[in-house]
């Protein structure tokens, strides 16, 4: 004769178990779908450069659910600027972003070594700001 507890114990787990798993589920199923974005590369050097304007083209892709709004574009100095095609990215799509860097711009030219920061703000809520850091080493000129 076996114990009618010992199968009672078991269904008890077994139905614990599915419940915990459909409450997961019911509760990210609810949950709303949010951008992401992916900005290739996050980082550029652009090495040893002559005394003049030179620019970088970044990507940015939207790997959330949601449509990815891109609500600013500053920098860190006036040298440079970044310029985006596309202010809203659906999901899964990308967008390019041209950073433009003028040693030129400043009075005088800037000269050596150069850290300056693209900053892009969005609605991504993992990211709202993303920080892209260009580095370059401007040579003498001429």
């Amino acid at each position: 004769m076996k114990p009618i507890g010992d199968k009672r114990f078991i269904y008890f787990f077994v139905l614990l178990g599915v419940m915990a798993l459909g409450t997961y589920g019911y509760f990210q199923a609810g949950r709303p779908q949010s951008p992401k974005l992916e900005v290739t590369p996050e980082n550029y050097d652009f090495g040893e450069i002559q005394p003049e304007p030179i620019d970088r083209e970044f990507q940015l892709k939207n790997t959330g659910g949601a449509p990815l709004q891109i609500k600013r574009v500053t920098t860190s100095c006036s040298c440079t600027s970044g310029e985006i095609k596309d202010r809203t990215i659906e999901p899964g799509k990308s967008s390019s972003l041209v950073v433009t860097f003028d040693p030129t711009a400043m009075d005088p030219p800037i000269r050596g070594e150069v850290l300056r920061m693209v900053y892009i703000q969005t609605n991504d809520p993992d990211r709202e700001e993303v920080r892209i850091k260009i580095t370059a080493n401007v040579s003498g000129g001429e």
